[in-house]
């Protein structure tokens, strides 16, 4: 499964004076994922690939945990998620500019994470 978020907002929503992000913060993680499907859509795999464009993220992971609900209710036998958040993101939030570095974050299912740095692409995390 590979998603994105399409998110534009800050988590308050009622606030309206607040900068939102939303070519970083995650216009760019949808557009991974639409890009992936059009370019991974011309060959077969053994399984079946998803690609969604969550909504209701900065809120409190909503379309997230939505589709991991559906998932499961219709047994689905989910190997891996790729979620793509703020790949055009050069700026990390220490305010750093890099981009030379991009981060991978590895979430078991007890909810640990293991971030990795690697060299290459933008977005340093």
């Amino acid at each position: 499964m590979m998603s994105g978020d399409i998110d534009s907002r800050v988590t308050e929503v009622m606030d309206s004076t607040s900068i939102s992000p939303g070519a970083n913060d995650n216009a760019s993680g949808v557009a991974g994922a639409i890009e992936a499907a059009r370019v991974l859509s011309k060959y077969q795999f053994a399984g079946t690939i998803i690609y969604a464009a969550l909504s209701g993220e900065e809120q409190g992971l909503y379309g997230g945990a939505a589709l991991a609900q559906y998932a499961k209710d219709q047994h689905w036998q989910v190997q891996a998620v790729l979620n793509n958040d703020m790949i055009a993101n050069i700026e990390g939030i220490n305010g750093v500019i890099d981009n030379y570095l991009y981060g991978v974050a590895s979430v078991s299912a007890n909810g640990n994470t293991s971030p990795v740095v690697f060299p290459g692409a933008a977005g340093a995390y």
